[in-house]
């Protein structure tokens, strides 16, 4: 198990670098490397939002 941004991630196998987190329906993979962990927690994050914000759907009524 691994935190980011106290969320718990857990590796999906030791031969691969391939985080997942389950959210609802929905299963979001995160590849983990050393390039990717030597960025700063301001990178990380910023990446983070992104991928999320590209998954969230807003629907006008």
């Amino acid at each position: 198990m691994a935190k980011i941004f106290g969320v718990a991630f857990a590796k999906k196998s030791a031969s691969r670098s391939i985080w997942r987190r389950s959210i609802g329906r929905g299963e979001i993979a995160y590849l983990v490397h050393s390039a990717f962990l030597r960025r700063s927690l301001t990178e990380v994050h910023r990446l983070l939002v992104v991928h999320f914000m590209e998954n969230e759907v807003v629907v006008e009524t």
